[in-house]
């Protein structure tokens, strides 16, 4: 029911890697941003190999090998109710070609935000959104295929992350302070209902990412900060491997099914996704060590 008020997942990726941009001044670096692009996508195709290897075990459709290839860097993956595929695949992968191509081109964009910033910040943002959406009109236009799906995802949700940059470049969440937590909650809720009446949250899911990360942010100090740090390493991993119990094949479904129990399932998604994703970053470490003595 969330899902179908906004696409709150995906916004929240986009503002949290705008916050990231920012706060780590290395990722001005091409060499560095190469590197990390470069462990980012190592790190997906374990998660792709994990899924090839449950889809074989389990008989399902895999994908032929162009396919498969496209599958790599995040072309052609999709869920079948709304893609039509129905071989094994990360479904929701798309976002990896949008951070690839985020990655190596933040230097030049960076650039450009400092350019702009040195008019006003917040007329340049809003110039920027202008120049994105027209930028991404113009890619559904190119004739070439993968060009224009990686453009045109890569237009829809760069305004979301440069509204995560700003709000950490200038500080804008000091702004929250003086609005009462509950009253935001209670905000927050109805502009979920009115998302699901009246369909308007997918434009302005960047809105709603803004809203839920400083609720996330008031609350998240109660955690832990060594459990936070385990979650984040194993983050990405949970991400893709949850998919294994949610999405369309759903091949490890019944280690979740209680009796038809909505919130048993959701709750023993998260268990298992997080304890396969453990042992899958348990063993990735263990294989890069052997490998690094030979």
């Amino acid at each position: 029911m969330i899902g179908s008020m906004c696409k709150i997942c995906v916004s929240l990726f986009a503002f949290l890697t705008g916050w990231v941009l920012y706060l780590n001044p290395k990722f001005k670096s091409y060499l560095y941003n190469f590197r990390k692009a470069k462990s980012f996508i190592l790190n997906y195709w374990i998660a792709e190999l994990i899924f090839i290897i449950v889809g074989f075990m389990f008989c399902l459709k895999l994908p032929s090998f162009s396919i498969l290839l496209a599958n790599l860097f995040g072309f052609e993956t999709g869920a079948y109710e709304i893609m039509g595929y129905n071989y094994v695949n990360v479904t929701f992968a798309w976002y990896v070609r949008f951070y690839l191509f985020l990655l190596l081109s933040f230097p030049i964009l960076l650039r450009c935000l400092n350019l702009a910033s040195k008019v006003h910040p917040l007329l340049s943002f809003i110039g920027f959104i202008l120049f994105f959406g027209i930028m991404c009109y113009l890619c559904r236009m190119s004739d070439n295929y993968f060009v224009r799906k990686l453009l045109a995802v890569y237009f829809e949700w760069i305004p979301c992350v440069v509204v995560g940059y700003y709000f950490n470049r200038y500080g804008w969440f000091r702004y929250f302070e003086r609005i009462n937590t509950k009253l935001l909650c209670i905000f927050f809720i109805l502009y979920f209902l009115l998302c699901y009446k009246f369909s308007v949250g997918y434009n302005s899911d960047w809105f709603s990412a803004i809203i839920l990360v400083w609720l996330c942010m008031k609350a998240i100090h109660r955690i832990h900060t060594k459990v936070l740090v385990r979650l984040g390493k194993a983050s990405m991993f949970i991400w893709f491997i949850y998919g294994l119990f949610f999405l369309p094949t759903k091949p490890l479904e019944p280690l979740i099914l209680i009796n038809g129990n909505t919130i048993a399932l959701l709750l023993l998604g998260v268990f298992w996704s997080i304890i396969f994703s453990f042992m899958v970053l348990s063993l990735k470490d263990v294989t890069l060590k052997v490998f690094s003595r030979i």
